[in-house]
């Protein structure tokens, strides 16, 4: 287990590294996209790296401004996408020349780790024309500084920005010869178009002469909607010089720096901070011993610093906005420092500012409560400037304090309920429903209907508003007055059962015919009654019928694969089922079975249904015993059909091992197996020389080959052959077949003389130059392949010979030539071809055990072997290795 949770670690760091790693940083080279796809009928060219988007830019910037990209994935400038680029960025649209014009859309993906230092304009665009727009991005991990106009996306826009985020982290920091105004924005440095649901979540820092920093837009002049900042905006001013009658102002708010725009519905939690002076040398005459002096001295003098949780300055109001963002200044109020959680200085409407709970109604500010904000009737106040305006339909409250109604939170309206004259005012929650006060006591003889709009149309707490409105009590007389009531049943919802008219008051009793309801495959239904128990009829009314349920059970069979049956239950509906015996099949003689399954396999009941036993199924395995005489060879556990092994080496002292009793070639019962012997019979081989001398002398089965021995060299004389008298057996290495005892001469012819033309005379005449003794040991010639036995008396060579020339020999000799065939394996059988006739033959396995033997009785002929193995195969003298696959 522990080597599990080890594994499994390590994969999760690996898919770690993996979303973080990419091939390599961005060296700032550029590639042409290999893709393109039309978005409303627009062609986009598909960027998946930054070497892609560098040539995107570039095509930008060489004149090409209207062309359109989309991303096909995240794209990572840094070595990982925690790293910023070591290689600056040249913003796509790099000046008011080359303004882009084109659609960038993010598609919701992600640049990771752009850097753009040292620009006017400075941001992943520079200028964005009136015609362009940014769409569906976010940034992340990156690095933005400049001199005069620095934004997280877009240095100065003129065209569209929507759904863009900004994590990128953004500085300024002023030296000699800069910008004296620097623009600092999240998402675009200067806004002249339009920014929409959009928000910054990075820091906005530094240092410059002046500065108009702002989560959103450093300056806007355009609009700005539906944003948010949570990044920190600290911006600050310290300037050494000569007086210039300049106050070197700092614009800091939460969305805008400075705001000539329109600016609504956006919110910031972000904390703001402007600070700053600056100095300048002077000299006065002053008195000194040594007379009068011009003597310098520094003068300090305060900026003029602007901090607000939406804007730092504003020309214009701003509407409908939320600060929760902590608002500070370096400067007193006496030392140029202005601080507002709204405006720094400027005008707001419908705003509220958590910080100090202050809120704005028709450009006022209030001091409000805790308890008084939290409350629907603040929200209905935000949305009609306290009832002077129409509903805006900006503001909801969930818990807590106001925030801007969305798609699942509705607005806030205010519901008049007006009972003659009598109002009560009410507000409607996030969801649109308002809480309705008590039903009105009618006047006698009259009865109240209900709460009806201007449109006659009556409402009920369940009515969803949505917008304000004064409804009335309406009543009208007892008598006049019957209500429709009506029963339905329960499935369809529709169905209706009954359906009458009763006077107001009167008992509602049903008259129709008992309710039923149709089973399903689940339940079976039983009438219980109404979901509400009937009454005085005071309203048009529906009822519906309720039913009992009872859940249905099934039979289910189970059979055996012969069709009979093992068992039959009920099981409810749902239920798994399961059969309580343990279902049996009877064995066979070649196989054995046991329980596997059902067919089909077990389900949860919906109906009835009937199953058939599967078996896993095992062959039967049979003893076989092999018996020499009464002693047990060996005993083996053999599948049916299969084939037994036979024991090797099987003997028994004065017999010859034949074969067996019978076939165990396919065992389809328990068998024992005898080993057939035949009696031994030897037969004496003697080899003598002409003179009778002993060549070799040895006892080999009958029927079994002997190789002829190589013939001692003699004087003189060249060896002709063996012979059996007369008849020439062969020479050396030659085999012959004994089947009976035999006596065999070697003969030699004299080699000419070179004195004499004598005839050369019979070896038979000559006597051998060395003389072999008898030997009674066995002799086994090297290159016989017989079986011999050792000789049985110890008479010499010539005595043999004599007996072997005065007696005709009973011996039938032939030469035996060694068998020539060939193999060939096909799959698990032997071919064997060109093998001579009456060949004895024999199957090996590699431990020497007989696994097939006979008599060749056909020239070609196959042998199938059991199995994948190594056997040796023989015939007559010859043996060769097979391997079957």
């Amino acid at each position: 287990m522990k080597n599990t949770k080890l594994f499994l670690t390590v994969l999760s760091l690996l898919a770690l590294l993996a979303s973080n790693a990419v091939a390599a940083a961005w060296t700032g080279s550029m590639s042409e996209p290999e893709n393109m796809k039309k978005i409303d009928g627009k062609s986009f060219y598909v960027i998946t790296t930054a070497d892609e988007l560098a040539w995107f830019a570039n095509q930008v910037n060489s004149g090409k401004s209207t062309i359109n990209a989309v991303l096909g994935n995240d794209i990572v400038f840094g070595k990982d996408k925690n790293t910023v680029a070591s290689i600056n960025w040249t913003p796509i649209g790099k000046d008011t020349k080359y303004q882009f014009a084109g659609i960038l859309d993010g598609a919701g993906h992600t640049i990771y780790g752009m850097s753009s230092t040292g620009l006017a304009l400075a941001g992943l665009i520079g200028v964005l024309n009136t015609d362009g727009i940014v769409r569906n991005l976010k940034t992340n991990a990156g690095y933005v500084s400049g001199f005069f106009r620095i934004g997280g996306v877009i240095a100065h826009s003129n065209g569209l920005i929507q759904d863009v985020e900004n994590n990128n982290k953004i500085e300024m920091s002023y030296k000699k010869g800069d910008s004296t105004a620097f623009y600092i924005g999240g998402i675009a440095a200067h806004n002249q178009g339009y920014i929409i649901d959009c928000s910054n979540k990075a820091s906005i820092s530094g240092t410059a002469l002046e500065a108009r920093s702002g989560g959103i837009a450093g300056y806007n002049t355009g609009k700005i909607e539906n944003s948010g900042n949570s990044g920190n905006i600290s911006a600050s001013t310290v300037y050494a010089g000569i007086k210039d009658g300049n106050k070197h102002k700092i614009y800091s708010g939460g969305i805008v720096g400075y705001n000539a725009g329109s600016i609504g519905k956006v919110k910031n939690v972000g904390s703001v901070v402007a600070k700053g002076y600056y100095s300048y040398k002077e000299s006065s005459l002053t008195a000194t011993p040594s007379g009068s002096q011009y003597v310098d001295y520094t003068v300090y003098v305060h900026s003029e610093t602007y901090s607000g949780g939406i804007g730092g300055f504003s020309t214009k109001t701003i509407y409908n906005s939320i600060n929760s963002g902590k608002i500070t200044n370096g400067n007193s109020t006496d030392d140029n420092g202005f601080i507002n959680g709204i405006i720094a200085s400027g005008k707001a409407k419908n705003s509220i500012d958590l910080q100090s709970l202050k809120y704005w109604l028709n450009e006022t500010e209030v001091q409000g409560t805790a308890e008084n904000m939290q409350k629907d009737q603040f929200a209905w106040i935000l949305n009609t400037t306290n009832g002077t305006e129409s509903n805006s339909g900006m503001w909801t409250r969930t818990t807590g304090y106001p925030d801007f109604a969305n798609e699942v939170n509705r607005p806030i309206y205010r519901i008049v309920f007006n009972d003659d004259g009598a109002t009560s005012n009410r507000y409607t929650n996030n969801k649109g429903l308002a809480q309705f006060p008590d039903n009105p006591e009618p006047a006698e003889g009259l009865l109240f209907m209900g709460w009806y709009n201007v449109d006659d149309t009556r409402v009920k707490p369940t009515t969803v508003f949505s917008a304000d409105q004064i409804v009335k009590a309406v009543y009208t007389d007892v008598s006049d007055v019957f209500w429709t009531i009506t029963f339905y049943n329960a499935v369809p919802a529709d169905t209706v059962l009954e359906s009458k008219s009763y006077q107001h008051g009167s008992i509602v009793t049903y008259g129709g015919v008992s309710p039923t309801l149709t089973s399903t495959a689940q339940y079976t239904y039983s009438f219980k009654g109404w979901d509400i128990e009937p009454t005085n009829a005071v309203e048009d009314f529906e009822y519906h019928a309720v039913y009992d349920s009872t859940i249905r059970s099934y039979t289910i069979t189970f059979n055996n694969t012969d069709g009979s049956k093992i068992e039959s239950a009920t099981f409810e509906y749902g239920k798994m089922p399961s059969c309580s015996k343990t279902p049996t099949r009877t064995a066979t003689v070649e196989w054995t079975f046991m329980h596997k399954g059902w067919k089909p396999a077990l389900d949860y009941v919906t109906e009835a249904a009937s199953y058939i036993a599967i078996y896993d199924s095992s062959k039967v395995e049979y003893k076989v015993v092999f018996m020499n005489g009464t002693t047990v060879l060996d005993e083996q556990m053999v599948p049916y059909g299969d084939a037994a092994v036979a024991p090797t080496n099987v003997t028994r002292e004065g017999y010859k091992f034949v074969g067996w009793n019978t076939s165990f070639a396919k065992v389809t019962e328990a068998l024992t197996v005898k080993a057939l012997f035949e009696e031994l019979i030897v037969r004496t081989v003697s080899v003598v020389n002409s003179d009778g001398e002993k060549i070799d002398n040895v006892k080999v089965e009958n029927g079994e080959l002997y190789t002829l021995p190589e013939a001692p060299k003699k004087d003189g004389y060249t060896f002709d052959a063996y012979y059996d008298g007369d008849k020439k057996l062969g020479v050396a290495g030659d085999e012959i077949s004994v089947t009976a005892n035999i006596t065999i001469i070697a003969k030699y012819i004299e080699n000419p003389k070179s004195s004499s033309s004598s005839t050369p005379k019979s070896s038979s005449s000559i006597k051998s130059s060395s003389s072999a003794k008898s030997s009674s040991s066995v002799v086994k010639s090297s290159s016989s392949s017989s079986k011999k036995v050792s000789s049985s008396s110890g008479k010499s060579s010539s005595s043999q010979a004599k007996s072997s020339s005065s007696k005709k020999s009973n011996a039938v000799v032939s030469k035996v030539q060694t068998p020539k065939f060939s193999l060939q394996v096909q799959a698990r059988s032997i071919q064997i071809s060109a093998v001579p006739m009456n060949s004895v033959y024999a199957i090996f396995d590699m431990q020497g055990r007989v696994l097939k033997n006979g008599r060749v009785s056909a020239a070609n002929f196959n042998i199938a072997l059991p199995r994948a193995g190594s056997y040796l195969v023989k015939i007559g003298n010859q043996t060769r290795k097979v391997n079957i696959r």
